[in-house]
């Protein structure tokens, strides 16, 4: 649906993206946190609000999908976002935490909090989860 082809959002999907800054982490069988930021020099803050600069949701997205195929094994590309919501902006250089679980259906909830609250969430399916 929409004016973009599928093929420009996998190459957002695919493209090699700075990685953000680990503090500590915790894993689970199905389930996984992680402490981290979001260095100011990454790329993708350039031209994104400049004046106020503010970390895109396509790039939370994107680390919420690698980070979930990375630590819970969740294969193939995203075939699904589900109830993606986009409550509170993440600055450069400020402590997030990834909160991620596999969920009865298959799927993978994700959120970005930062002071507890909920930045982003939404849910994921793959192809080969």
């Amino acid at each position: 649906q929409g004016k973009i082809l599928k093929s420009e959002v996998e190459k957002i999907f695919c493209a090699k993206m700075e990685e953000p800054i680990f503090l500590s982490g915790s894993f689970g069988e199905d389930s996984f946190e992680i402490e981290m930021f979001f260095a100011a020099e990454n790329t993708y803050f350039k031209g994104h609000f400049p004046v106020a600069k503010i970390l895109p949701g396509a790039i939370q997205l994107h680390f919420a999908a690698v980070y979930i195929s990375k630590f819970l094994g969740a294969a193939g590309g995203v075939k699904c976002v589900k109830r993606l919501k986009y409550t509170k902006v993440i600055h450069p250089n400020q402590p997030v935490l990834l909160r991620a679980k596999k969920d009865s259906a298959g799927g993978f909830s994700f959120a970005f909090l930062k002071s507890g609250a909920a930045c982003s969430s939404g849910t994921l399916e793959f192809e080969n989860a």
